[in-house]
C-alpha cells in the first residue's frame, strides 16, 4: 500500500473512531438523562401515593371523630 493511500486510510479510521466516541458519549449522556427522568417520575408517583394515603387517613379520622361526637 502506498504511503498516500495509507495516510488516507489512517485519517479515515481516526475520524471514524472519533465519530464513534462522540456517538458513545452522546448515548451515555442520553441514558443518564433518561435515568434521571425515571427517578424523578418514580418520586412523583411515590409522592402521589403518599398523598392519597394521607387523604384516606384524614377522611377516616374525620369519620371517627364524627362518630364519637
Amino acid at each position: 500500500m502506498s504511503l498516500r493511500i495509507k495516510a488516507v486510510v489512517d485519517k479515515f479510521v481516526q475520524e471514524l473512531q472519533e465519530a464513534l466516541e462522540v456517538d458513545i458519549q452522546d448515548r451515555i449522556r442520553k441514558d443518564r438523562e433518561m435515568q434521571s427522568y425515571i427517578v424523578e417520575r418514580e418520586r412523583e408517583v411515590a409522592d402521589v401515593k403518599l398523598l392519597g394515603r394521607l387523604i384516606f387517613l384524614a377522611v377516616r379520622l374525620r369519620l371517627l371523630v364524627r362518630k364519637q361526637g
